[in-house]
């Protein structure tokens, strides 16, 4: 291996490399629920089902856009920023059905063979709220002590959990289940006893 004063010739080539950190704005969780970026924004996720609008009826859709229309505008600040993710995922769109009809069976594998024929594709619906504070709060933050800080940050997740419960009120209607129409993303535990960010995970870090 090439070494040039006791180091790799890789390790010159990473000097020079710019660090990945720099691209990550994610600093670590406020809350359960909240990110807080090194930048002092405020980030939270919701897992939003959306509505089968192309089988609904025409006066409920135009209701639903009336409703997100009245979210936008009273959620509507400098201080607000919106993010839309749409993630295409691989599904089978077969049916689980038993019948002791023979005909039924045979028409049922029939029908399950020509759905699967072709790779089946579904949609998951995510929404970020993006809360910034902005560079005065940011500016007064430099010049007090820990205790402001804090203040100032509680003070911040509040107003979020302002914003995200009319976010949340309002996305409830949009889905089959009212109770599973809008999910919070926040940090769990999984099988094997170990917390995660499921956050995170979405955002690949």
């Amino acid at each position: 291996m090439n070494r040039r004063g006791g180091q790799t010739a890789f390790a010159a080539i990473a000097r020079n490399e710019r660090a990945i950190a720099a691209f990550i704005p994610y600093s670590s969780h406020l809350t359960d629920t909240t990110l807080i970026t090194h930048g002092a924004d405020l980030v939270r996720t919701w897992r939003v089902q959306g509505i089968a609008f192309e089988s609904a009826e025409p006066e409920l859709v135009s209701q639903r856009h009336e409703q997100l229309n009245g979210l936008w505008r009273a959620i509507s600040c400098e201080q607000v920023a919106l993010w839309i993710h749409c993630i295409r995922r691989k599904t089978q769109a077969g049916l689980d059905a038993r019948y002791e009809n023979p005909f039924c069976r045979a028409l049922d594998a029939s029908y399950n063979a020509r759905l699967n024929a072709r790779q089946a594709m579904t949609n998951e619906f995510y929404l970020t709220l993006v809360y910034r504070p902005g560079h005065a709060a940011l500016g007064k933050r430099a010049h007090h002590g820990q205790a402001e800080v804090r203040r100032q940050l509680l003070a911040h997740v509040r107003r979020m959990d302002e914003i995200g419960s009319l976010i949340e009120t309002t996305l409830r209607s949009h889905g089959e289940n009212h109770e599973q129409a809008i999910t919070v993303l926040g940090c769990e535990t999984d099988s094997a006893g170990r917390r995660y960010s499921r956050t995170l995970t979405l955002l690949e870090f």
